[in-house]
């Protein structure tokens, strides 16, 4: 039974840089989602901050100075 025709390396490196991109792209893309995700979570902390100054009945400036007691 015959062979079918051998890739070049140079084919070979080619399909190889192909792949990598594709990587890269879902790679890429996964990032952004995952900066997405940790931006919206940080915004979720600090709405949830906020609430409880406002509950406390202090302002954020009294909260601001109690954090910074050194």
């Amino acid at each position: 039974m015959a062979r079918g025709q051998r890739k070049t390396i140079d084919d070979q490196i080619a399909v190889l840089d192909e792949q990598i991109a594709k990587v890269q792209t879902k790679m890429d893309a996964l990032l952004e989602q995952r900066k997405e995700l940790e931006q919206k979570k940080r915004e979720d902390a600090l709405g949830h901050l906020y609430d409880m100054i406002q509950e406390s009945g202090k302002s954020v400036e009294d909260i601001m100075s109690l954090i910074n007691i050194k």
